[in-house]
């Protein structure tokens, strides 16, 4: 009887060895693919992130011109009317 129980807990124990490897394959599988996928996402949310950011630098850099420009087109007025000025100031004496 005692070795009837012992073959029999055996192999329940052989069972429960081959049902652990089972689900231990499977649960490399599931964290396998939910890396996979979080990885598939992390890319695209990085690159999204690259694109805006360039998008932005692209803004700023108009930005600049526009403000170099303006104040380009601000010191030529200034110094036209400066000219002008002296000018009249001439003619006047």
């Amino acid at each position: 009887m005692m070795k009837q129980d012992f073959l029999r807990e055996r192999d329940n124990l052989g069972r429960l060895e081959i049902t652990s490897l089972k689900n231990n394959e499977e649960f490399k599988n599931i964290i396998g693919q939910i890396q996979l996928d979080f990885g598939g996402r992390l890319e695209v949310k990085m690159t999204d992130m690259v694109n805006k950011l360039l998008m932005e630098q692209e803004d700023r850099l108009r930005q600049i011109d526009d403000v170099k420009y303006q104040m380009d087109m601000n010191n030529k007025v200034i110094s036209e009317k400066s000219k002008n000025e002296r000018e009249e100031m001439r003619d006047r004496y």
